[in-house]
């Protein structure tokens, strides 16, 4: 396509030379691939475009899979709100390609401000509903006191921000509400999210995943000559974006690295990162954090150098006090301090939950009794709004003039931090009207954790991955409890697309609802299926590994990866970690006597 020309089809317009997409008035944001897939497509409406002819001219020969470009196609359905069974704009020839089918018409180019490259690509993420509109409503004064942060770290004063507040109440969906803020502006974006286990962590585990992914972009290369050169001891904990030939040379470099020096590293590089643009960096549930990521934060905040920073964490405060997690003497001292801000979220009001219900359904008879039984029955909890609604709207209760809503009524006296029984009611229900294929499916994947391959899905249920993968597609993109972020190879070369629940809640409800001998067995094969396709890279992913055995009950392998984890966290530098996992192992080994064999090899190691 031209880049002085823009195409017109439906409701959208394609605006090539600024690498945008429009839907009327409202700006899409596509990751790169995908938008030069959508391009190549448009500029030859009717035509039949073979799968190779599209992997050699967006990826440029290179080898990749069919499953890279089937990711592509599929995030550019959901963003065009595209069935694949009925497509309007996409139309898939089995075995073959893909069809754009409707007619892209030239429009006038208008005077749109390009959008300014940086080092991380400026990047606007939007919480979509069921029915695929956005539906965010109130939150006016804590995004006030977010901008308000923003301005100071574009300025060079470094800020730390804390979303904290209930499970549901909106935390994640005030950070994609911040970012949409801020999508007209140059800024570079690190995004990490905390893993609950059963036991300690996995040392700066976020903030690692968060940088690999980042390697692994468009900008991949020039991401990685900084960490070259202002953290090699943070390179060197990412194996799968360093070349094999270079590997040996980044092993001598770092040789004697301290913990102060990785920690003086990571923020060295983040504020070379901002000199070039303001950079955002956001961790999710840092009540699940290790010990050495709440260090590393604490470091940051408290240098003095001028950088435009903002750390924006999110974190249940129950889960905090539950388990006297180190983040709350960190926090209470950062902000004595006044190095940290705290956004306590409450829930929504009795009209913020009118004007979220007249945006979500803006041409239904809505009667007033209807609003205010929503609201009581949810106390104004956003997460629990969103699925009433969608649950009236699946029972075609809605526009009545009388509604009888068949729940439990609201609860007294409910442990702080406990799932409301109405919440955990209405995802059973959604589960519930899925088939069985994508329930075995949703179970899998809540032990696998919030986010997993399809390929491990598949290795654990005994189907093909193809068709694991449609089944995670369908699920995606009719917004059931699944969304597609991307993909993951495995050492062994399987490739194949990743997908994450919509919602912690989730994958809290749906793994509760397992019976004890059915967890067991899922964790032991999905330890197995890891180690078959880590192969001999099993010890970069240790830590998962001791989880699903222990979980599992084969504790000699859990004993085997609770070492490995330890000297991963020794190698970090985070010994408290370390002496963690040691800790647990020993006693396993105490209350479940292990093999002979294996307890010679643990003194012989």
């Amino acid at each position: 396509m031209s880049d002085s020309t823009e195409l017109v089809f439906g409701p959208y317009r394609l605006d090539a030379g600024n690498a945008l997409l429009w839907r009327n008035a409202e700006r899409l944001v596509l990751p790169p691939k995908a938008f030069a897939v959508l391009c190549y497509l448009a500029e030859r409406p009717g035509k039949l475009v073979s799968k190779d002819e599209l992997l050699d001219a967006i990826w440029q020969h290179r080898f990749v899979s069919d499953t890279v470009l089937r990711v592509c196609v599929n995030e550019l359905r959901q963003a065009l709100e595209d069935d694949a069974k009925t497509p309007r704009y996409i139309e898939t020839v089995t075995k073959r390609g893909y069809r754009f089918m409707a007619q892209s018409n030239p429009a006038e180019t208008e005077c749109l401000a390009s959008t300014p490259s940086s080092l991380l690509a400026s990047l606007a993420i939007r919480k979509m509903s069921q029915s695929g509109q956005n539906c965010w409503v109130g939150r006016e004064l804590p995004m006030l006191r977010l901008m308000a942060c923003w301005d100071r770290a574009m300025k060079g004063e470094r800020q730390i921000a804390f979303v904290t507040g209930e499970a549901g109440i909106g935390k994640t969906t005030l950070v994609h509400m911040f970012l949409n803020r801020l999508e007209n502006q140059t800024a570079g974006l690190l995004w990490g999210r905390c893993i609950e286990n059963f036991g300690v962590g996995e040392a700066f585990l976020p903030l690692i995943e968060a940088l690999e992914k980042r390697c692994q972009g468009p900008e991949g290369a020039s991401l990685i000559d900084k960490l070259h050169d202002c953290a090699p001891s943070w390179l060197a904990q990412m194996p799968s974006v360093i070349k094999n030939d270079e590997r040996d040379a980044l092993q001598m470099n770092v040789l004697g690295t301290t913990k102060e020096r990785m920690l003086r590293e990571y923020c060295e590089f983040v504020e070379v990162l901002s000199r070039e643009v303001p950079l955002l960096l956001v961790i999710e549930d840092l009540h699940w954090s290790d010990n050495a990521t709440i260090s590393l934060l604490s470091f940051l905040a408290r240098r003095n150098e001028s950088s435009r920073i903002m750390v924006v964490a999110t974190l249940r405060p129950p889960e905090v006090a539950l388990f006297n997690h180190p983040i709350k003497a960190i926090q209470q001292d950062l902000s004595l301090r006044g190095l940290t801000m705290e956004l306590a979220l409450d829930a929504l009001t009795s009209n913020e939950v009118h004007a979220y219900i007249d945006l979500r359904l803006p041409n239904v008879d809505k009667p007033e009794s209807l609003v205010q039984t929503i609201y009581r029955r949810t106390d104004g909890l956003p997460l629990f709004v969103v699925n009433l609604v969608d649950f009236l709207v699946n029972q075609n209760q809605l526009g009545r003039t009388e509604v009888q809503l068949i729940l439990a009524p609201p609860e007294e006296n409910k442990p702080a931090g406990d799932i409301p029984h109405t919440l955990r009611q209405m995802i059973v229900q959604q589960w519930e009207r899925l088939d069985v294929g994508e329930q075995r499916i949703l179970n899998a994947a809540s032990v696998a954790g919030s986010e997993c391959s399809a390929a491990l899905l598949a290795a654990v249920l005994g189907k093909t991955l193809m068709e694991t993968e449609n089944s995670c597609e369908s699920l995606a993109r009719r917004g059931q409890m699944l969304a597609l972020t991307g993909i993951e190879e495995w050492p062994d070369g399987t490739v194949a697309g990743r997908y994450a629940f919509l919602h912690a809640l989730y994958v809290e409800v749906l793994y509760q609802r397992l019976g004890p001998a059915q967890r067991i067995h899922l964790h032991r094969l999905l330890g197995e299926a890891l180690e078959v396709g880590y192969g001999r890279q099993v010890a970069d992913i240790a830590s998962s590994l001791a989880l699903h055995f222990e979980q599992g009950r084969d504790f000699a392998k859990a004993v085997h990866y609770l070492r490995l984890a330890s000297g991963n966290s020794a190698r970090r530098f985070a010994y408290h970690e370390a002496l963690g996992y040691l800790d647990r192992a020993e006693k396993l080994s105490e209350r479940f006597p292990l093999p002979s064999e294996t307890q010679f090899e643990m003194l012989q190691q």
